[in-house]
């Protein structure tokens, strides 16, 4: 009733929060990648309950390759996050889970 996306404890079990958002913007797996979570083409994919912050961004960004994008899955993002990865990294984008992801739509009637 109140407009929120919540998650459920089940999703921070495991590999359940990197598999449900993975499929849910339709990203490959990578599990043996020590740093990406997943890659669709030339973009890759973090999924993290980890502060997205400026700082994270750049720790993330030298990882990539000359022409690969990024989308960074976080629980918790900084607003300064998104401006600091764009300026990166063009065309990458940082995503809030679970309200980037979710959205809650209202029933009419």
């Amino acid at each position: 009733d109140l407009g929120l996306v919540t998650l459920t404890e089940a999703a921070f079990e495991g590999d359940n929060l990197a598999r449900a958002v993975a499929a849910h913007l339709n990203f490959h797996l990578t599990p043996e990648n020590r740093t990406f979570t997943g890659k669709r083409g030339r973009t890759r994919l973090v999924v993290t309950t980890a502060a997205a912050t400026p700082e994270y961004v750049n720790e993330l960004v030298p990882h990539l390759d000359y022409d690969e994008k990024l989308v960074l899955a976080s629980t918790s993002v900084d607003p300064d996050a998104q401006q600091t990865l764009r300026k990166a990294c063009q065309g990458s984008r940082v995503v809030h889970i679970p309200n980037d992801l979710f959205r809650v739509h209202e029933i009419e009637g």
